[in-house]
């Protein structure tokens, strides 16, 4: 039985959920009607600022197509009015100037502006390996001079390709016999054959991790020797050793050998033998003997025959 004391609770009734008031969107004003709301003033202000605008607009516009016309005119006339009708070579060299000229790439009626340098130069050194180096200036109106300078072969190297003539920074001139030169060229001997490529550096071409490791090491210590030859001012070597790296050994004139030893301290040790060969270049010119450079502590001469 229920007790009459106790209050009943009643049970809360679920509300329906309210619908959301959907809210009218404003009319957006035009601005016609906001210039009308505007005091005279305002609108005044308002219509002399827009007139600005679209003044400076016109401007731009105008100011940016004369810039193109500009830019458009130059070019046109640095591609039109500027050809070349003369090409003048300089320097001396064993190349005919006709065969400078077609290496540069560059011809008659072409235009002198658009005339790459960088590209010229590469191709000249490239196809004519006895140019060292190459200068090129344009002469206004028309005139593109070529000035170029000759290097000479300093050593005979065995190469997979033949003999191969570089110059003192190891770039291949020529393949040919050393019976050429009449004894006026330095012989390596290095018990192995470098790969070679008419025009490049003996160095670029032995780099290559496919190679097999001793080339790869003779061609960085070949150029380690020619940069320390160029160091020392050293001349007249008949012949350069590199067949062991731990008794290399030179000729001075057939007749005076360098037995420089290791790698270590190299530029050291051909600076000292060019002292050397001066000082006994003056006392005795055409005597033979050894120089013992391995032992930079302990380095003398020792006369053949003694």
């Amino acid at each position: 039985m229920a007790n009459p004391n106790q209050k009943q609770v009643k049970k809360p009734t679920k509300s329906k959920p309210k619908k959301p008031v959907k809210k009218q969107a404003k009319k957006p004003t035009s601005k016609s009607s906001n210039i009308k709301k505007m005091s005279p003033q305002k609108r005044q202000a308002y219509l002399k600022r827009k007139k600005q605008v679209e003044r400076n607009r016109k401007i731009l516009g105008i100011s940016v197509a004369a810039i193109l016309a500009v830019v458009l005119a130059f070019f046109l006339l640095f591609r039109v009015a500027f050809k070349i009708k003369t090409i003048t070579v300089t320097g001396k060299t064993s190349y005919e100037e006709t065969q400078i000229i077609n290496a540069s790439g560059a011809s008659k009626g072409d235009s002198l502006l658009g005339l790459k340098e960088e590209k010229a130069v590469n191709s000249i050194k490239k196809n004519l390996p006895y140019i060292s180096s190459v200068t090129i200036k344009k002469k206004l109106p028309s005139t593109l001079i070529i000035e170029a300078k000759e290097t000479k072969p300093f050593m005979a190297v065995d190469t997979t390709s033949g003999t191969a003539m570089v110059d003192k920074k190891g770039k291949v001139l020529e393949f040919a016999s050393t019976d050429k030169f009449k004894g006026k060229i330095t012989k390596l001997e290095a018990g192995t054959s470098f790969n070679a490529e008419l025009g490049e550096t003996i160095f670029e071409t032995n780099t290559s991790e496919k190679l097999k490791k001793e080339q790869i090491d003779k061609a960085k210590a070949l150029k380690t020797v020619f940069d320390a030859i160029n160091a020392s001012g050293l001349k007249d070597l008949t012949l350069v050793n590199i067949k062991s790296l731990n008794n290399i050994t030179m000729m001075y004139q057939n007749r005076l050998k360098l037995n420089i030893g290791t790698m270590s301290e190299i530029d050291y040790k051909l600076k000292a033998a060019a002292k050397i060969i001066e000082k006994e270049n003056k006392a005795a010119p055409t005597e033979k003997g050894e120089i013992f450079l391995a032992n930079t502590k302990n380095i003398y001469v020792s006369p053949e025959g003694n």
